[in-house]
């Protein structure tokens, strides 16, 4: 396993609502950050954006699975396991999803980040109104 994949496990697995400052550690001052939620460009808006969705986060862990390793670019699948107030009542969840991560030449920061994940699976099937709509539209859709 490479340095730069390590570090990507270790602040992943890290990460908290008290270690947001571990991302200055990770990302570039003008990295850009990308996932069904939106784009955030800029170290500052990212670490917003990081405080902001590990507000609520009681537990997480990410169990990471496969990678891809092209020069600068790294590809990662991974199982986030996760509690959160306010999300099922705090219960357990499971997400799976994956991470493309550019990092600079010659440097261990990272430049470009893009997170793909199904955000129904994550939060819109738990929201009272909506969750019976999305659970019946992907039962129609899978018949």
């Amino acid at each position: 396993m490479s340095t730069r994949s390590q570090k990507l496990r270790d602040i992943f697995n890290s990460l908290g609502p008290h270690s947001i400052h571990l991302l200055d550690k990770l990302y570039d001052p003008y990295a850009e950050f990308q996932d069904p939620v939106g784009r955030h460009v800029g170290l500052d808006d990212i670490r917003r954006y990081f405080e902001k969705a590990y507000k609520n986060v009681i537990s997480i862990h990410f169990h990471f699975h496969h990678e891809v390793i092209s020069g600068d670019e790294h590809v990662l699948t991974w199982t986030m396991k996760f509690q959160a107030r306010g999300l099922k009542g705090g219960a357990p969840q499971s997400l799976d999803g994956v991470s493309i991560f550019r990092f600079q030449p010659d440097s261990d920061l990272v430049s470009y980040h893009r997170d793909y994940f199904d955000m129904g699976e994550m939060i819109y099937q738990h929201i009272p109104l909506l969750g019976p709509a999305v659970r019946l539209i992907r039962s129609q859709m899978q018949a």
